[in-house]
């Protein structure tokens, strides 16, 4: 990724869909915000438009959620980015960096649903990242033009050059 971006990459982290329910149950839910309502079955997103605050269950199915979206994949990208930084915003207001119980049990999600690159201290990580959730995170995805297939395989077709 680090060839292929241009710009060094200091630490990869992974959170699988079990991390958003987890993680979601341990801030207390996570608030987001929908432009429409949206109700899929294949992931059980049912949600009305606006402000509102998510448990472990319906973040699960609002991060799951690509059909019905217009940016099918991209879009389920962007709720996820959405979604972080609804708890980013959640970590910093609900005191969970300045309260240890708290601080323990984001830790212990942390480390059933993280995957990082390996000498990546994550506790460390986390004390830290108060100084993240104050609006001070910015989430891109890659300039996707299209869809294709390589050697059998679904890809995402990005121009280099956007990068």
């Amino acid at each position: 990724m680090r060839n292929f971006l241009g710009i060094p990459i200091d630490h990869f982290a992974e959170l699988n869909l079990a991390g958003f329910h987890h993680l979601a149950d341990a801030l207390g839910g996570v608030p987001v915000c929908l432009n429409k309502a949206v109700k899929d079955t294949y992931s059980g997103a049912d949600f009305p438009a606006g402000p509102q605050t998510l448990d472990g269950g319906q973040s699960l199915a609002f991060v799951r959620q690509r059909h019905g979206l217009d940016g099918g994949d991209l879009d389920r990208t962007r709720r996820q980015q959405a979604f972080l930084a609804g708890a980013a915003k959640k970590l910093n207001s609900a005191g969970t960096f300045t309260d240890p119980a708290k601080l323990i049990k984001l830790i212990d999600v942390a480390k059933q649903d993280v995957v990082t690159d390996e000498g990546w201290d994550l506790s460390a990580f986390l004390k830290q990242a108060k100084n993240l959730s104050g609006g001070k995170v910015r989430f891109t995805t890659l300039p996707v033009e299209r869809f294709g297939r390589n050697h059998g395989e679904d890809i995402n077709v990005v121009d280099d050059m956007k990068i």
